[in-house]
């Protein structure tokens, strides 16, 4: 009988056990590691400040030095950061995600599910950029995106540094 009863406790112990390991997910695999990425841009002493008719808030932290600016039919390579406005620890998105030291590539206007820019004032921030140039968007709500074939909504308001590594015609 101790057997059996030392068996059965054995065998509660190791349930146990593997449950409060299964419940960690510090190793989710499918969770984005952040902590690579770099601490919000200053806006200290921006070049220049802009806001558009759409509440977009441009800060021009960092002139670049290319020779052209975007425009709705390029494809991009940059490095960016996507936060809440309200708390810049709380990030949405990062080309530095999971320790990635390459920049992100896609084009202005969305043409998949997998582009990145997709909210309008996203968009509209990176037109003009050009190379080497780095900004923060402040984006106001209501916020619209599009992705695929479904729209999607935020009433936030968003933070994205971006610095724009080159345009690919």
């Amino acid at each position: 009988m101790n057997i059996t009863r030392l068996k059965s406790s054995i065998l509660v112990i190791l349930f146990v056990s593997l449950l409060i390991v299964s419940c960690d997910t510090s190793n989710d695999p499918f969770r984005n590691d952040y902590s690579d990425v770099p601490e919000p841009f200053s806006l200290e002493n921006p070049v220049s400040v802009d806001t558009t008719e759409s509440g977009l808030i441009i800060y021009v932290i960092e002139e670049g030095s290319g020779d052209l600016e975007v425009i709705p039919r390029d494809q991009i390579s940059f490095y960016y950061t996507k936060r809440y406005k309200d708390d810049l620890d709380r990030i949405i998105g990062s080309s530095y995600a999971n320790g990635v030291t390459f920049p992100h590539s896609g084009p202005v206007t969305p043409t998949s599910t997998r582009s990145v820019i997709s909210e309008s004032q996203f968009r509209e921030g990176v037109i003009g950029m050009v190379e080497g140039e780095k900004r923060v968007l402040v984006l106001t709500p209501p916020i619209f995106g599009y992705l695929g074939n479904s729209y999607t909504y935020t009433n936030d308001t968003l933070w994205i540094d971006i610095e724009l590594d080159s345009i690919t015609l």
